[in-house]
């Protein structure tokens, strides 16, 4: 009796890639890795701007009539740095003192300095004028026009906190660009020295009925008195 035939084996079938699924597949994966690249060169301008608006000051887009201030990295002590920008129209001006006095609604303004329309670069300094070795804060104004500075020499009581190591208790605006209105005011630095029974303040006790030393610098108007 014959036996019936037996079905041929099936022959694995071997994977063949033609030369367009070959190209297809290049295609693919340089485009993944392009795009990658390019992410990756994406965050680290991103990166970099960042840094770079730090060091700078960025004031942010903000209409024309705003007034707009940012604080800037200042490594030296006892100096400060800011951008600021004030309209076109109008007067402005940059107020500053060293002292807050006791059962007052603002510090004792020393002087201020004009502000030219548009950004200007601040710094603010206190240290030794080495024309006379007095100590002095002073204001400098840096405007594309060209600068404008004022300087107070500072009484003995307060140089001698300036030369000493005290806890700071710090205010006024950060690294955000802050805007707000042109009649409106900015304290720009309030920075205060905490000193004898006014270091209570660190531990939120009610504010000593005393003068308070610092640091105080304010962009006003120039509409009133100071």
């Amino acid at each position: 009796m014959d036996k019936p035939p037996q079905p041929a084996a099936q022959q694995p079938r071997s994977v063949r890639f033609s030369m367009r699924s070959l190209l297809l597949v290049v295609l693919v994966v340089a485009l993944v890795c392009g795009n990658l690249a390019s992410l990756l060169r994406l965050r680290s301008a991103e990166t970099e701007l960042a840094q770079l608006r730090g060091e700078v000051g960025y004031l942010g887009e903000h209409a024309a009539d705003r007034i707009v201030a940012v604080r800037l990295a200042a490594e030296q002590p006892l100096l400060w740095r800011l951008r600021v920008r004030v309209p076109k129209t109008g007067r402005y001006r940059l107020a500053y003192s060293a002292i807050w006095p006791a059962d007052t609604a603002q510090p004792e303004w020393f002087s201020a300095v004009p502000l030219q329309p548009g950004e200007s670069v601040v710094t603010v300094q206190i240290a030794p004028d080495p024309r006379d070795d007095q100590w002095k804060m002073s204001v400098l104004a840096r405007h594309a026009t060209g600068s404008r500075r004022m300087a107070s020499t500072l009484a003995e009581p307060l140089t001698i906190v300036f030369r000493g190591s005290h806890e700071v208790l710090r205010a006024g605006i950060g690294t955000t660009a802050t805007a707000v209105g042109p009649e409106q005011s900015i304290r720009l630095i309030e920075d205060r020295w905490m000193v004898g029974e006014g270091a209570q303040l660190l531990y939120g006790a009610a504010p000593p009925d005393q003068d308070q030393p610092g640091v105080y610098l304010e962009l006003q108007p120039d509409t009133a008195p100071l």
